[in-house]
């Protein structure tokens, strides 16, 4: 059993309104390196190794944070579940999200 942990709703409330306090501040940093992408890059070029996974990170950024905005936005749910489910949903075996998995104007 895990000692020190507290489930009293405050406790809970708290933790909670924290991790929504880190996300928001991910966000905000992902956004601002989303922006400054071409300068990531072209420091990133100095350092060894660095150069593919700057472009993959690149690229892939947009499309996850906006996978995660319409997880938030379809779905009704807290950046946390949000991005718990993405995670899900892009890990082999795990659940889809119903939102990324039924695109509107695809049908069901």
């Amino acid at each position: 059993m895990v000692t020190g942990l507290s489930t009293a709703p405050a406790a809970v409330a708290a933790s909670q309104s924290a991790l929504n306090t880190i996300l928001q501040t991910v966000e905000t940093a992902a956004d601002m390196l989303s922006q400054e992408m071409p300068v990531v890059a072209e420091v990133g070029g100095f350092v060894p190794g660095a150069t593919p996974f700057i472009s993959i990170v690149g690229l892939a950024l947009p499309y996850v944070q906006n996978a995660i905005k319409f997880i938030m936005q379809e779905e009704g749910k807290d950046a946390t579940t949000a991005l718990k489910d993405f995670v899900l949903h892009i890990s082999p075996g795990g659940p889809l999200s119903p939102a990324l998995s039924n695109p509107p104007g695809t049908g069901d």
